[in-house]
């Protein structure tokens, strides 16, 4: 039993931010972006936006790695997550950190905070330069985390749809 749980542990440990984000990147020769094969230069820092119940530790992980490097960052997360890691040293930005985090989505659902963070990312992603660097981070929960509904479509109409469906069973998609 101690073999299935070793394993298991080890299991959880391997998908954790902190590895995930280390073996694809890494800062090299005095401030350049290494993405596996690819550098990408960051005199001028870089900007970072983020949605999904993975994201936090995933924005903690790089702006320790970046060390200072992120000018600004706007993440969408669920509600309650912030407190839920709060005593998880790997899952805390740093108390001078430049991203902002919108928690939104009670319950699994499209609401007003994470419309408005929604629309804050918009904003942000469309203020940056040809010359910006942009660090997209996304896991699961983007549908009810950064809701864009069409008009005539509401944000009342588009969370009702989602609620009606998983009532009746659909998977979340």
């Amino acid at each position: 039993m101690d073999s299935v749980k070793s394993l298991f542990m080890q299991s959880v440990d391997a998908v954790l931010p902190k590895h995930c984000l280390q073996n694809v990147l890494s800062v090299v020769d005095a401030g350049e972006l290494r993405i596996q094969d690819r550098t990408i230069p960051l005199e001028n820092g870089c900007f970072v936006v983020g949605f999904g119940k993975a994201v936090l530790g995933m924005a903690c992980e790089l702006e320790r790695l970046l060390a200072g490097r992120i000018r600004a960052g706007i993440l969408s997360i669920p509600v309650g997550q912030t407190e839920m890691f709060r005593s998880c040293p790997d899952m805390r930005l740093s108390h001078d950190t430049k991203i902002r985090v919108i928690e939104g989505a009670r319950d699994n659902l499209p609401d007003e905070l994470s419309l408005r963070a929604a629309r804050e990312i918009r904003e942000m992603v469309a203020s940056l330069g040809d010359d910006d660097v942009l660090i997209v981070l996304i896991s699961g929960g983007g549908r009810a985390l950064l809701p864009a509904p069409t008009p005539p479509i509401t944000l009342a109409e588009k969370a009702e749809l989602v609620r009606n469906m998983s009532r009746a069973g659909a998977d979340i998609w």
